[in-house]
């Protein structure tokens, strides 16, 4: 397990992150926005944190049922 994150990327483009969301790029880009979805900007490029989406979704995984994300 150790192995496998020294190989993720540290941060994430948006279609990556939609990806492994499975979910449009569109949608991904609207949580950005609207600031659910923890982003920073290296110039004219959007990153995400790949820690950060982690504890995002392990975040949502522990509220389901409880909160409806809409943007």
């Amino acid at each position: 397990m150790q192995n496998e994150r020294a190989a993720q990327p540290d941060f994430l483009t948006v279609p990556q992150v939609a990806q492994r969301l499975q979910m449009g790029i569109t949608a991904t880009y609207g949580l950005i926005r609207s600031g659910c979805m923890p982003s920073v900007r290296i110039g004219n490029r959007i990153r995400v944190p790949r820690p950060a989406m982690e504890r995002w979704v392990n975040g949502l995984s522990t509220q389901a049922g409880q909160q409806v994300i809409r943007f």
